[in-house]
């Protein structure tokens, strides 16, 4: 990858941040997992698909 590419998700955030304040919103969506909620998520997952598979 090339550094423009790197540096351009942060470029589009901004951008979506300007807009949602144009409209009088601010970002307040935390768009990140912590181990513990991933290994929640894929602990429930394989959960339901456990229990299909065995009935």
């Amino acid at each position: 990858m090339s550094a423009q590419e790197e540096v351009q998700p942060e470029i589009e955030l901004d951008e979506d941040a300007a807009r949602l304040a144009e409209m009088g919103y601010k970002q307040e969506l935390h768009r990140g997992m912590s181990a513990f909620s991933n290994f929640a998520v894929s602990f429930s997952i394989i959960s339901i698909l456990a229990g299909c598979i065995t009935s």
